[in-house]
């Protein structure tokens, strides 16, 4: 699921639990979800299965409301983070443009840019 093949969070209320995963595809990163109950095996040893009994329902309904605004939460973070790495990269790029050469090789300075900014979305 992510490289590190550990969830961002995870979200539980008694034996269930859903488990939040940060992906990547060609258009950039989105959130998923997988949704488990643990249990003990016959070895006693901690094991997760994707059935729910019929009792289990009302709990996983609750997990899933709680996972599905926490996801948003995290969604509207990263894209405020990507937001600011945006604008810094956009005003590294205008200081690097202030002075360079032309196509013949002779040293040409441009005015520097307007930091100004638009706080207005």
């Amino acid at each position: 699921m992510s490289e590190n093949n550990r969830p961002i969070e995870t979200i539980r209320a008694g034996r269930i639990k859903a488990s939040i995963w940060e992906n990547q595809s060609e258009s950039g990163s989105f959130l998923s979800v997988t949704f488990a109950k643990t249990y003990t095996d016959d070895r006693g040893k901690p094991r997760d299965t994707q059935t729910f009994s019929l009792s289990d329902v009302p709990t996983v309904a609750m997990v899933a409301t709680r996972t599905f605004w926490r996801a948003h939460e995290l969604q509207r973070e990263f894209a405020q983070t990507q937001d600011r790495t945006q604008g810094q990269a956009q005003e590294r790029d205008r200081d690097r443009s202030v002075e360079r050469t032309n196509a013949n090789g002779e040293f040409e300075q441009r005015a520097r840019p307007s930091r100004s900014r638009n706080y207005s979305r």
